[in-house]
């Protein structure tokens, strides 16, 4: 089971450091709000999920809340998707 978590870890990990690499790239910024990208980003893991970024810190949310059987962990993920 723990092999389980440690590749979801690794995809989002990945996942998220693509977005953020994509966002600067394509964007020309980026995610400091005083640094916004000037292109809007729809390349990459961006023509895929509208937020890649929120995405890869919601799924370590949703994964340490079923590790640890954490029912605040569970309802901040289901918060950071609201």
């Amino acid at each position: 089971m723990m092999g389980g978590f440690v590749v979801m870890a690794i995809f989002l990990g990945t996942f998220g450091g693509a977005a953020v690499w994509e966002f600067g790239r394509r964007g020309g910024g980026t995610p400091v709000p005083f640094d916004p990208p000037v292109r809007l980003v729809t390349t990459g893991v961006y023509g895929h999920v509208a937020n890649p970024m929120q995405l890869a810190m919601t799924g370590p949310l949703l994964l340490w809340g079923i590790w640890f059987g954490s029912l605040w962990l569970l309802v901040l993920a289901g918060l950071a998707v609201v």
